[in-house]
């Protein structure tokens, strides 16, 4: 399983940044549930917004300075923070192989199992996938695949409408959640990699 950063395309070129296969600290997908709100004066509350944001950290420890190899991943990954701290779009993947990113078909509702999906390839059955917008959320596992549908285990518990985005489980586009550099200097001979982003609903 490799780690994988991608990012450029179209008017950049595409840069794929593999990532050591040890990783120091992975903190599960956290799936945060906003609800903004808004008292009155005469104590009625509205509720403003609601929102869904799934929040990634990993660390990987005690990478070479002096190893080629991870000298250039330094170089790439600094290179790639520039990028994406200018608002571009990029993707990372905890495997490079499992890299499911389309979106639904049809307007699911609370209790389906079969959902139209626009482009099923390279699923698997078991796989685990999360189907969202910018408000629900939810881990589902794929139990059967056609041209064009994919079965569920377990009915939806949300409704979804055509563009939701439906991806695998551990392939998220990224947004980064501060400005703080992720090569963390240990000098002379080392650094580590700390990397904290949220998934990115803009497009959603």
């Amino acid at each position: 399983m490799t780690m994988q950063i991608r990012y450029g395309g179209l008017a950049f070129p595409e840069v794929r940044v593999d990532f050591p296969e040890y990783i120091y600290r992975r903190n599960p997908p956290d799936y945060v549930r906003q609800t903004l709100q808004n008292q009155s004066a005469s104590g009625v509350v509205e509720t403003l917004s609601v929102r869904t944001d799934t929040q990634v950290e990993l660390a990987v420890r005690w990478q070479e300075n002096q190893n080629p190899i991870t000298a250039r991943l330094k170089r790439l990954l600094q290179n790639w923070q520039q990028y994406a701290m200018a608002g571009y779009p990029w993707f990372f993947a905890l495997d490079k192989e499992r890299t499911v990113y389309t979106t639904v078909q049809n307007n699911p509702q609370p209790s389906d199992i079969v959902l139209n999906i626009v482009n099923p390839a390279s699923m698997i059955l078991g796989g685990r996938y999360v189907i969202r917008n910018a408000v629900d959320l939810e881990v589902v596992e794929v139990v059967d695949l056609s041209v064009t549908t994919v079965t569920l285990k377990e009915p939806l518990q949300f409704r979804y409408f055509e563009g939701d985005r439906f991806r695998d489980e551990m392939f998220w586009p990224g947004r980064l959640m501060d400005k703080n550099p992720i090569i963390i200097e240990k000098p002379p001979l080392w650094y580590d990699i700390e990397l904290r982003f949220n998934e990115d609903v803009n497009t959603i």
